[in-house]
């Protein structure tokens, strides 16, 4: 097996690693759509600020920013949070709710909480959804392919 050095350092193009990014970027070309981006704060911050920085002005991107107990405990009281702010305080048309990693590994499921939401709620006229975005299971065929093998 050789190995190739290269001298130039490594970068990446956030904007072709960010699943997420592109589902806030498509979301933001809806008339009257927020995108709601559940995941850890760091995975939920990265989007907003990216596009805030490129576009020089404020994004509207709501985020859950679950912490490491949300996870294992309840991930769903957060969203149910985040849901009810953005309902309450930018009355959007459109919301999506962008699944991060986490919450993909984590097993929450979207359907099930946003049909009880919608139902307990009382939520009428307006389009909810959800997307899960997993961009690991490339890296685990990159991470395989190159694994030593003797």
């Amino acid at each position: 097996m050789t190995v190739n050095r290269r001298k130039k350092p490594a970068s990446v193009n956030p904007m072709k690693i960010g699943q997420s990014l592109g589902a806030v970027l498509a979301l933001q070309g809806c008339y009257r759509a927020m995108p709601l981006i559940h995941g850890s704060q760091g995975c939920s911050a990265f989007p907003k600020a990216l596009l805030t920085r490129h576009f020089r002005e404020p994004i509207a991107v709501q985020t859950s920013a679950l912490q490491e107990m949300d996870v294992i405990f309840d991930a769903n009281r957060n969203l149910e949070e985040a849901l009810n702010l953005v309902l309450s305080k930018h009355r959007p048309d459109i919301i999506g709710i962008i699944g991060t990693e986490l919450t993909d590994v984590a097993g929450v499921d979207y359907q099930n909480m946003l049909k009880t939401y919608k139902r307990e709620r009382n939520m009428r006229g307006g389009l909810a959804f959800s997307v899960v975005l997993p961009d690991f299971a490339d890296r685990w065929n990159r991470a395989s392919a190159l694994r030593w093998r003797p």
